[in-house]
């Protein structure tokens, strides 16, 4: 949950593509990890969050990052 909470914070503190690009990395890094020890639902949230994103324009689309640490935390 460390990690969730930490690229939230991140993904609020985008100002530049590079940054966005590194969060989507590490984003996709714990989805990967998530799909690996079978949280399926939690990795559902996860790649919607990244589906959101667009690197090139900046756009943070919602769901949010803080809405979806909202719903993970729900589970």
């Amino acid at each position: 949950m460390r990690e969730i909470e930490a690229l939230c914070i991140m993904h609020g503190k985008l100002t530049q593509s590079s940054e966005c690009r590194d969060f989507s990395h590490r984003t996709a890094l714990l989805l990967e990890k998530q799909e690996e020890a079978g949280l399926f639902r939690m990795a559902d949230r996860v790649m919607d969050l990244l589906a959101s994103c667009n690197p090139k324009l900046m756009r943070r689309q919602s769901p949010s990052a803080v809405k979806l640490y909202g719903n993970l935390k729900r589970g």
